[in-house]
């Protein structure tokens, strides 16, 4: 907006036409009123400043980052990633979670209704070579967390210089189990938990039941979201203690799904109704194995 104004008034001034400054003027501070940090949020950002400590700002409104890689620390107005609130926040936003997944290396499906039409991405074919550029920038060292169950999303794990983890709701498919005779890590589910394997190795074992996302495994989709999450935790080389803590992530406190069997004289004689409902889940639980 403000290169807009400069523009325009530089071209009322060469043309000699009148501008209205005040105007520009009260537009301009109405739009540092709805943007600028809040006084919290612009107080510690302060203080980060005159101790050098670099820092983003992640969204408009008060997510902060300050530092780098695993050094950083991100606070939303007075509240700090130390606890799980930042993070429940983050996930209620998708396109925040998909950024920073994708910045994780974490390639999320991929799907027509997913931007497509935006940027001149026309087709799921555009949109996967967009996002297969996420796992080819994947540092030697790193690693990339890749849905098998998706054709498109499983052939990037060949542009990928790092490790690769697959993960896929059964642990039959192809890509799995390649990837599992290679004795490469995998994550799929066995009907009860999520299993976190290293060839025929079990290395972790996750009870749905202790995941609210997921309805005790009713909810497909956040499996899947459960698994990536899982994956990228792995991919750090978090062990038991700090992949317990993926589950903060995962619980999101205020809200859950609750899936209701309701009875009709229909032609359809039982329907699954899905609602939002305000619960607070019980806190869950990891079974590790031994190594």
């Amino acid at each position: 907006m403000a290169f807009d104004f400069g523009f325009a008034l530089i071209q009322a001034t060469l043309n000699d036409a009148p501008f209205d400054l005040a105007a520009a003027l009260s537009e301009l501070e109405a739009l540092y009123e709805d943007v600028r940090l809040g006084p919290s949020t612009g107080s510690i950002v302060d203080a980060a400043v005159q101790r050098n400590i670099p820092f983003r700002r992640m969204t408009e409104g008060s997510m902060v980052q300050f530092g780098w890689g695993s050094k950083q620390k991100r606070i939303q107005a007075a509240e700090t990633s130390d606890t799980s609130a930042i993070a429940e926040a983050i996930a209620q936003d998708k396109e925040l979670t998909k950024n920073l997944l994708a910045a994780a290396g974490v390639s999320v499906p991929i799907g027509e209704g997913d931007h497509l039409g935006l940027n001149y991405i026309t087709s799921v074919e555009d949109l996967a070579v967009l996002k297969r550029v996420i796992v080819q920038n994947v540092a030697p060292t790193g690693a990339a967390v890749l849905n098998a169950a998706d054709p498109m999303v499983a052939k990037m794990g060949d542009k990928c210089s790092g490790r690769v983890i697959f993960f896929a709701q059964n642990q039959q498919y192809p890509v799995i189990t390649a990837h599992r005779a290679k004795n490469k890590k995998v994550i799929y589910f066995d009907g009860a938990y999520i299993v976190a394997s290293k060839g025929s190795r079990v290395m972790y074992r996750f009870p749905v039941s202790e995941i609210p996302l997921t309805q005790n495994g009713v909810l497909g989709f956040q499996i899947e979201n459960a698994m990536a999450a899982i994956g990228a935790a792995w991919a750090l080389g978090w062990m038991l203690k700090k992949l317990r803590a993926v589950y903060t992530v995962l619980r999101v406190p205020r809200i859950r799904f609750l899936v209701a069997s309701i009875n009709f004289s229909t032609k359809v004689p039982r329907l699954l109704l899905t609602m939002v409902i305000t619960q607070m889940p019980c806190a869950p639980s990891l079974t590790p194995l031994r190594r």
